[in-house]
């Protein structure tokens, strides 16, 4: 319910183990998002590698006030490893703002405790 950067690496990740010290890894991140509830409530999503950000969706919703919006987000990335070893994957986001302080990011997100249809795909290719 704020505009803080919401840091998402303990409760919606993925990992994986490379074969090789050479992979490449395609993610597939497919995600709800929940926002634009009143004016200028979008909200922006960042993929993260273990302590680096490898890319960001900025604006996502409408900049005008739709009374929320559910949007289906999904998006893929292919990321060239120099390792072998565990390597973890993660969201951050932030909403522009929350002037009408209803609750709102993503949602249904699965996690081991919670059933939900957004989720993070790994493939070593």
């Amino acid at each position: 319910s704020n505009s803080h950067l919401q840091d998402l690496s303990s409760l919606f990740f993925n990992t994986i183990t490379p074969n090789k010290n050479n992979s490449n890894i395609l993610v597939n991140i497919n995600i709800d998002l929940y926002c634009s509830y009143a004016l200028e409530e979008r909200i922006s999503v960042e993929l993260w590698r273990d302590l680096s950000m490898l890319t960001q969706s900025n604006h996502l919703g409408s900049v005008i006030a739709s009374g929320g919006l559910t949007i289906p987000f999904n998006f893929n990335y292919l990321d060239t490893l120099n390792t072998n070893s565990v390597t973890k994957y993660y969201l951050k986001y932030q909403l522009e703002n929350n002037n009408s302080l209803q609750e709102m990011g993503l949602i249904n997100i699965q996690t081991n405790s919670n059933y939900g249809s957004s989720n993070i795909i790994l493939r070593e290719i």
